[in-house]
């Protein structure tokens, strides 16, 4: 049997190998999501074995367990995408389809046909005679041109990530107009804004002419004209930094996350100066990165030196401006590009603060600030949901904001 069907045999194991490192790319996206990132290694590994035993035994029995696990799979994947799984955690909400699990569903399906075809009889085939060995050599590629993309975007097809919004605002300079980038958001909050109770808004909310409404009904007037002043501020001054070539002369790097969906540049040169919350010297510029590859200002993310004390983080804003850390990132060593410093995030620490690889930045960390230029779901000061949520500061918290909106704890 193995003899007379190698190539097919082989054939699937491509497929089995691809789908699983691709469930492998994943899995740092979900971590933090119940247990997905447990799940996606469980099926990394299994379709990795299963692809080694079908080379070595590729008995009906094996072909039988492979459309089988695959076919499993693939109606789970279904699941998430339509209705949501309720019995596990982190797979109760459905998501939208991304192209690196369509991708992956796409060779699960093929190895639930063509295992059970090969299972069915011994005389079955899958390719055809006159094609050996030339298209198990078209398989592979094929596989490689679908598989190699997939997992470069494998970060960005996760569902949870707060920059999944496509919607933006407009980013003025001295004059309307000036520096705009995208359009208005199509759901202004301004158009509810004659109902602006603290109630109907519990997460912080911006209208059009830059006013705050909702959010924490225990803010005073006069930190609501701080959080005000400093959104303001910092669209006005941020139009400069959509200049690419200016981004990079005034020393940001990026630390490599762009196929989350959205990518910090970080200018390691201003995260310990004494220049805080200004849009002139932003420590890190956020994009959006779209599906087609190209990025739109998202958001200054303003750091305080490493090690300011919590006390002494700057209180614009009150509970309206909620500070963060992150405390759980490994870094690459620091290298030198074009003049400037440059580190990539390359993993996360385990329970104990350790890192595999790579090196964290701390204790101490920098306090850090989101100003969102576009509309954001957890108002314009919130962090980065999901991945890279951040972890709160000894602060008062938003007493109104959902558990959802808030820093992890």
């Amino acid at each position: 049997m193995l003899a007379n069907r190698r190539d097919d045999v082989v054939a699937l194991a491509l497929f089995s190998v691809a789908a699983g490192f691709l469930h492998a790319a994943v899995v740092d996206s979900h971590r933090g999501h119940g247990l997905a990132a447990e799940i996606f290694v469980g099926l990394a590994l299994a379709q990795i074995l299963w692809a080694g035993v079908v080379l070595v035994r590729p008995n009906r029995g094996v072909l039988a367990v492979g459309a089988i696990g695959n076919g499993l799979i693939v109606a789970g994947w279904v699941l998430t995408r339509t209705s949501g799984i309720g019995v596990l955690d982190g797979f109760e909400e459905s998501e939208s389809v991304g192209f690196t699990d369509a991708v992956t569903t796409g060779l699960e399906a093929a190895i639930v046909v063509g295992a059970a075809l090969l299972a069915r009889s011994p005389e079955s085939r899958l390719l055809p005679t006159t094609l050996r060995p030339i298209g198990l050599a078209l398989t592979a590629v094929a596989v490689a041109a679908v598989g190699v993309p997939a997992a470069a975007q494998a970060g960005s097809a996760h569902g949870h990530e707060g920059s999944e919004e496509a919607a933006a605002v407009h980013i003025h300079g001295e004059g309307e107009g000036e520096g705009e980038t995208v359009d208005h958001s199509a759901h202004s909050a301004e158009e509810h804004a004659e109902h602006a109770d603290h109630a109907a808004f519990p997460i912080l909310q911006v209208t059009d002419e830059g006013r705050l409404i909702g959010g924490d009904p225990n803010a005073t007037p006069e930190q609501r004209a701080a959080a005000e002043k400093l959104l303001q501020d910092t669209r006005n001054g941020f139009w400069q930094w959509t200049d690419q070539q200016k981004v990079h002369a005034a020393g940001f790097r990026t630390i490599g996350d762009s196929p989350t969906g959205t990518e910090h540049l970080v200018n390691w040169n201003w995260i310990n100066d004494d220049v805080v919350l200004d849009p002139d010297f932003p420590e890190s510029l956020v994009y959006d990165v779209m599906p087609d590859g190209t990025k739109r200002l998202a958001a200054a993310m303003f750091m305080a030196p490493a090690g300011t004390p919590d006390s002494e983080i700057p209180d614009v804003g009150g509970t309206l401006t909620q500070w963060h850390i992150h405390n759980n990132l490994c870094y690459s060593p620091e290298r030198m590009v074009d003049g400037f410093p440059q580190r990539f995030v390359i993993g996360l620490t385990d329970a104990k603060g350790t890192c595999f690889q790579g090196e964290a930045l701390g204790p101490p960390h920098a306090p850090m600030l989101h100003v969102w230029l576009r509309e954001h779901e957890c108002g314009p000061f919130s962090s980065l949901e999901g991945v890279g949520a951040g972890q709160a500061v000894q602060e008062e918290q938003d007493s109104v904001t959902p558990t959802e909106c808030q820093h992890s704890h």
